[in-house]
């Protein structure tokens, strides 16, 4: 028996059939278990699969009694291959981006952007299927009996009386948003028109812009009917529609109104999708334009308008004056000087007229990190909305290359951090958890606690990660950011890691509230300060002098520690608490030392006594 025998063919379609329904299956339960979204290209191949599993079922009913020749047989066992190596990739493809019940944030949005990388791979895989579909009836393979679909070309129409300009100059970046917005009218996905505009001042190129998309998606197929209309007032929509009937029906003849039903219905019942360009849009002359337009079909309406953004609409997409680029390198040097002297109101102007989201400033510096170093919040948010990247860093080494959400938390401007953290999760475009340290731990050095917060909230950090060796609480323990120290504690940052006590900083740079809101708070929670940590604190205590602490203040921290269970006598392989205070001839922590049974005599590492240190040094009081 040849490979290519009935039996084999059959063994084949099972085979695929089988792997076919548990594909389905489990995209069926993902969608009942509202667990996430399904892209939308996965979701369009799902609704053709059981076309394909149901003509191979029937193709496999019906195998026994049909005569294939050897070139059928070839051609069935490629289609079927084909369609399991497909299937193969969609599976794997599943397993890459869709959730499962647990999925954190981070993993559901790490699907998600990885979702976004394969739409290419699934359209592909998608113009596949539907080619051996096609292949299936071409060859006559779905049994003779069942009577195959009757597959009828419709008349197109290009109906675009507008000539483009020359140069025309391309902006991909607008044509993708559009795409964007029509991308399910195009693969057949909607029941009712999408709507969307082109708005902005009169020269910036709506009308050409539209024209040229026009032509791109009709070379591609996507649009299989297209009619510009002169949509400036009811009237010359009106107009537009009527002659688009006569093109249509190849006659003048019946009212208007019957003409105006007559292209309405033809549009709601095209099999294919369809494009209605409405140029000039001045929404205040209109009660309703849609009164005139098909409620129905896979069709869609755009709109070019300069008036004002339309109301009516959701779907709007701003234009700015296509600029040469000396244009554009003269707009990027005055929106970098306006943010330099803050200059917010100027900033907005700039941006407004087409300034490049991503400009830099003379020294290299992203004009967004620059404004949310600054703090100026409007100037940020239109950046953002114009596209800028914020994690872009200085094309400069040394401070500069912190990102906008780096800069945002050193000067603790909590209102950009959030608008910055806002943007990353709208746009799908979350960093792991390296590229949030350091700004976690810009926010903690600079005190910046509801900064820091957010940051903790939204996004995972390695809170433990160091600058320059140094950790968050060790920083803000040296700095006295005593907000920024409670908060670290209480999420679990452990005040023994690190390279030294966050306890001893604190007290040795004279920040006594915070070293009390260290022990305090490490008391309530998991955390002990041992007495070995009080009495490296009270050792350092004198150090803090330096700090212009008076000694009404200094004896006091130094009583406070001793209270807790610090030892005056505790001498380590340096010094202990009484050396370091005659050391800097500090009479009244000496005298409270002594008090507290510290002794003159004991020697230290180098065998040193507290009245050698205070000789050596010249203290005659202590």
């Amino acid at each position: 028996m040849d490979p290519l025998s009935v039996l084999s063919l059959t063994s084949t379609i099972v085979q695929f059939v089988d792997f076919g329904f548990k594909v389905t299956r489990r995209l069926t339960d993902y969608a009942k278990a509202g667990i996430g979204d399904i892209p939308q290209t996965l979701e369009t191949i799902a609704n053709q699969l059981p076309l394909l599993l149901n003509a191979l079922e029937r193709v496999k009913a019906n195998l026994a009694d049909s005569k294939l020749d050897y070139d059928t047989r070839c051609i069935l066992r490629g289609v079927v291959a084909g369609c399991m190596g497909l299937l193969g990739k969609v599976d794997k493809i599943m397993d890459k981006v869709l959730c499962v019940a647990g999925d954190s944030k981070v993993v559901r949005i790490r699907k998600a952007v990885k979702s976004l990388g394969t739409d290419d791979k699934l359209a592909a895989i998608e113009k596949d299927l539907q080619t051996y579909i096609s292949v299936l009836i071409l060859h006559h393979v779905i049994d003779e009996s069942v009577a195959a679909p009757l597959v009828v070309a419709e008349i197109t129409y290009f109906e675009v009386p507008i000539e483009q300009v020359s140069p025309f100059y391309d902006r991909d970046d607008l044509m993708e948003k559009i795409d964007l917005h029509l991308e399910d009218v195009k693969t057949s996905q909607v029941l009712s028109p999408v709507s969307i505009a082109l708005y902005g001042g009169v020269g910036v190129g709506k009308t050409q812009l539209a024209l040229e998309y026009c032509h791109r998606t009709h070379r591609l197929g996507h649009f299989k009917t297209v009619f510009w209309l002169n949509a400036s007032t009811p009237q010359t929509l009106t107009f537009s529609l009527l002659n688009a009937t006569t093109i249509v029906r190849r006659s003048k003849e019946g009212s208007d109104f019957e003409k105006l039903k007559f292209i309405q219905k033809f549009l709601s019942e095209r099999w294919h999708p369809w494009l209605l360009i409405l140029d000039g849009f001045e929404e205040a002359k209109f009660v309703n334009v849609f009164d005139l337009l098909p409620k129905y079909g896979c069709g869609a309406y755009l709109f070019t308008t300069n008036t004002s953004k339309p109301s009516m609409l959701d779907n709007i997409i701003e234009l700015s004056k296509f600029l040469t680029l000396n244009e554009r390198e003269g707009l990027q040097a005055q929106v970098s000087n306006a943010i330099e002297i803050k200059d917010t109101e100027n900033a907005l102007r700039i941006i407004s007229l087409g300034a490049d989201a991503n400009s830099t400033t003379s020294i290299g510096w992203p004009c967004i990190n620059r404004a949310a170093m600054h703090g100026m919040a409007e100037v940020v948010r239109a950046l953002l909305d114009k596209g800028a990247d914020p994690k872009l860093k200085a094309t400069i080494s040394g401070e500069g290359i912190g990102t906008a959400l780096y800069w945002a938390a050193t000067g603790g401007h909590t209102s950009i951090v959030k608008m910055v953290l806002d943007h990353e999760d709208k746009s799908l475009t979350v960093w792991e958890a390296p590229g949030y340290n350091s700004p976690m731990l810009a926010a903690a050095e600079n005190g910046h606690a509801d900064a820091l917060r957010l940051i903790l909230n939204r996004r995972e950090v390695q809170i433990e990660r160091t600058k320059h060796h140094w950790s968050a609480l060790e920083m803000a323990a040296r700095k006295g950011q005593t907000s920024v120290v409670k908060l670290l504690l209480e999420r679990g940052v452990d005040p023994a890691h690190g390279q030294s006590l966050p306890l001893v900083e604190a007290v040795k740079n004279g920040n006594y509230e915070t070293a009390r809101t260290i022990i305090k708070t490490c008391s309530q929670g998991k955390f002990t300060i041992t007495s070995t940590d009080l009495c490296e604190a009270l050792i350092s205590l004198p150090l803090s002098t330096e700090k212009d602490k008076n000694s009404e203040e200094v004896e006091s921290m130094g009583r406070y520690l001793l209270e807790l269970g610090a030892s005056p006598n505790w001498t380590p392989e340096r010094q202990g608490p009484l050396h370091t205070a005659a050391q800097k001839g500090l009479k009244g922590l000496t005298l409270l030392l002594l008090q507290t049974g510290a002794q003159p005599l004991l020697k230290d590492g180098n065998h040193h006594t507290p009245l050698d240190v205070a000789i050596s040094y010249g203290k005659e009081a202590a």
